[in-house]
């Protein structure tokens, strides 16, 4: 009780808010440093001994035994460090390291905080990297699917086409009619419109290209892009997270 009052007028003298006990942990005390909660006690190092239970023969009942040795513990957030009676310095003369302890411990918050702050920071310009390699992906495959849709268009139209020679050739002059001259004229134009060659002026011409090459272009030719992202890349390695999210979206196939 003495070492907690010391501990408690040292935190006043430095303008730091004691609540006793914690409100949230009625096992802990807490005090509050540049805003940042620190949990404490004191507690006595016990030694366990395992005995026989005397209600049952098969069970195990525990004793506990002072060792004689106080251990100030402390932590914020999810941290758990302790201070002890050393040989030379007891516990009750180490108030200094006590005080300098909880300053030590909100210097490390800080510091896990702005990791991780760090952390999901590149992690966001990862995901921004991740969203331009699947457009530059997406872009690749529709070469692929163009490709494969001007085959099927094309066999469409020769098909046509010889089915149209087919059925010229099947009928007489004599017995063509206005309304079979109209569906020659209708399946012309059906066959016409499947034909490739028909509109070479919007004819994609894409081929795939590398990843590396389009995620870098998307970056300088898309203005927001450049203005949020060209000073950012710099933190990370452009080529290797490139590299890094590729080899994950085939391992894992989408």
């Amino acid at each position: 009780l003495l070492l907690i009052d010391s501990i408690v007028r040292a935190c006043q003298e430095n303008k730091w808010k004691v609540v006793l006990p914690s409100e949230d942990n009625r096992k802990m005390n807490v005090v509050f440093v540049d805003g940042i909660a620190i949990h404490f006690t004191i507690t006595e190092q016990r030694r366990q001994e395992k005995i026989k239970s005397a209600d049952s023969w098969h069970e195990w009942d525990y004793r506990y035994h002072s060792l004689g040795i106080l251990r100030f513990q402390y932590g914020a957030k999810w941290s758990n460090r302790e201070i002890k009676d050393g040989k030379k310095l007891p516990l009750e003369e180490r108030l200094d390291d006590i005080i300098q302890a909880f300053k030590d411990e909100v210097i490390a918050v800080h510091q896990a905080e702005k990791s991780r702050q760090e952390r999901e920071y590149l992690e966001g310009l990862k995901n921004q990297v991740e969203r331009l390699v699947s457009k530059a992906q997406s872009c690749n495959d529709n070469c692929e699917t163009n490709l494969a849709e001007q085959l099927d268009n094309f066999e469409k139209y020769e098909r046509l086409n010889k089915f149209i020679t087919h059925m010229k050739s099947s009928i007489c002059n004599e017995d063509t009619t206005p309304e079979i001259i109209n569906w020659f004229a209708w399946v012309e134009v059906q066959a016409q419109q499947l034909n490739p060659a028909s509109y070479l002026n919007s004819f994609k011409f894409n081929i795939p290209k590398e990843i590396l090459p389009q995620v870098e272009s998307m970056i300088v030719n898309d203005g927001e892009l450049t203005s949020k992202l060209t000073s950012k890349l710099k933190q990370i390695d452009l080529p290797k997270t490139v590299e890094n999210i590729i080899r994950w979206k085939n391992a894992y196939r989408y």
